[in-house]
């Protein structure tokens, strides 16, 4: 996609269950979900992976998530923010994810005309999606 996209979908999470029990499962069905409801609705639409400060020991989360095949409507990219970023904000140690930073991460390098920042395993009614098309 060459163009300004309609809407940019942002997501944040790290390939560690980072927000529950089976979070990584939640997240892949959620990101699948809006895929293929941003196809079906035909909406020019980019969604962006914020993976912060992704553990060392597991894949990248763009190389885990089982992502679906030729997509016409929607981009998909990865921003991964490393460790070496996480520290400088406070209490680092203590948090994983600076969600708020990471949310922003996403939303500065969004390139869609309207920007969507949503929770990892957040499901959208088909309704709403189809409003949304309706430009």
């Amino acid at each position: 996609m060459n163009h300004r996209p309609y809407l940019s979908l942002i997501t944040v999470s790290r390939n560690d269950d980072y927000g529950g029990t089976d979070a990584f499962s939640r997240m892949e069905l959620a990101i699948n979900s809006r895929l293929e409801q941003l196809e079906k609705h035909a909406i020019e639409s980019e969604l962006i992976l914020v993976d912060w400060n992704p553990p060392k020991d597991k894949p990248l989360l763009y190389n885990a998530i089982n992502w679906p095949k030729n997509l016409k409507y929607c981009t998909t990219r990865t921003i991964i923010v490393p460790f070496d970023i996480h520290k400088i904000f406070k209490y680092y140690e203590k948090l994983e994810i600076i969600m708020i930073q990471a949310i922003n991460c996403g939303i500065r390098r969004a390139r869609g005309e309207f920007i969507l920042p949503s929770h990892i395993d957040l499901l959208y009614s088909d309704e709403l999606i189809q409003y949304i098309s309706l430009k």
